[in-house]
C-alpha cells in the first residue's frame, strides 16, 4: 500500500488557484477506486494521498498527472507499507 506525501512548493495562493483541478483529477480516482483518502495537512504545508493500488508503477503513473505534479506545484514523498493491523471494514474494501 502507498501514501503519499505531498510538499507544497509555491506559496498558498498559488497553491489555491490549482485546488480545483487537482480535486477534479482525485475525483476521477476515487471513481475507478485507486484511492482511500486524501487531504490537505492542517497547517496547509502540503497534503496526504492514501492509495487503493500496491503496483509502484501505477502510483507513479497517477502522481505525474495530477495537476500539482504537472505544475510543479508540489514534490511527492511515497512511502509503501504493508498493513498489518486494521479494521475488518477496511479489510473488507481494500485489501
Amino acid at each position: 500500500m502507498f501514501i503519499a506525501h505531498l510538499h507544497y512548493q509555491r506559496p498558498i495562493d498559488v497553491i489555491e488557484r490549482h485546488v480545483k483541478d487537482h480535486r477534479e483529477y482525485l475525483d476521477t480516482l476515487y471513481a475507478t477506486g485507486k484511492l482511500i483518502v486524501s487531504g490537505r495537512k492542517t497547517d496547509k504545508s502540503g497534503g496526504i494521498i492514501v492509495f487503493a493500488t500496491s503496483d509502484r508503477k501505477e502510483v507513479e503513473t497517477i502522481i505525474s498527472k495530477d495537476p500539482f505534479h504537472t505544475l510543479d506545484l508540489a514534490t511527492y514523498e511515497l512511502l509503501e507499507f504493508d498493513p498489518v493491523k486494521y479494521d475488518s471494514k477496511f479489510a473488507e474494501l481494500y485489501l
